[in-house]
């Protein structure tokens, strides 16, 4: 996965994700499954959902232009930290802050 991001090809995107395994059941509810150990899961954003905190990657090249890895800070890759409640946070800034001031 990290491969083809580098070279440019696929999504532009990588999440991961330290965590413990998850159910879904019948209802679609995640069921945590506790008693077994955190495991690293690298996803598009497609296949498992976020728990808790994770790191993801964007890459901002053209589609196929893969990234130069011999340059730092060439803004090729941007990168953070994103959360399971960040569309709320960034609801709750842009209802509460920006749009009374603007």
């Amino acid at each position: 996965m990290f491969d083809d991001f580098f070279k440019g090809q696929g999504p532009a995107r990588i999440f991961v994700y330290h965590q413990t395994p998850y159910k879904i059941n019948e209802s679609k509810e995640i069921i945590d499954m506790p008693h077994e150990h955190p495991q690293f899961y690298v996803t598009h954003g497609d296949t498992v959902k976020l728990k808790g905190k994770g790191v993801y990657f964007v890459r901002t090249t053209q589609p196929g232009k893969g990234i130069n890895v011999s340059a730092a800070n060439d803004n090729e890759v941007m990168f953070g930290e994103i959360s399971e409640n960040t569309v709320t946070s960034l609801d709750s800034i842009i209802n509460k802050i920006y749009r009374p001031l603007v």
